[in-house]
């Protein structure tokens, strides 16, 4: 059986600075996060509210995108699982 890809993408403006807020209203690009740690993505039909946790190598570029309030989405080969925010770092 082959180890399934997953993929975590931190929203980020089109001009380099992080999105640290939920308004709709500006252009985002995503930057994909591969080199993952580890990762625990949690989905339950009765509950509300899914989660996820990650860790990444510590870099400039990675701590400048993992903020509170950033925009996360989770794909598991190709597909995705999960979006939501950043809750806590």
């Amino acid at each position: 059986m082959s180890r399934s890809e997953v993929v975590v993408s931190i929203a980020e403006r089109r001009d380099g600075r992080t999105f640290a807020n939920r308004s709709a209203a500006l252009p985002l690009q995503w930057r994909e996060l591969r080199q993952l740690l580890r990762y625990e993505v949690d989905s339950d039909m009765l509950e509300l509210e899914d989660t996820f946790s990650f860790e990444v190598p510590f870099t400039k570029e990675t701590f400048k995108l993992c903020v509170p309030d950033n925009g996360v989405r989770v794909t598991i080969d190709g597909t995705p699982v999960m979006v939501g925010f950043i809750d806590t770092v």
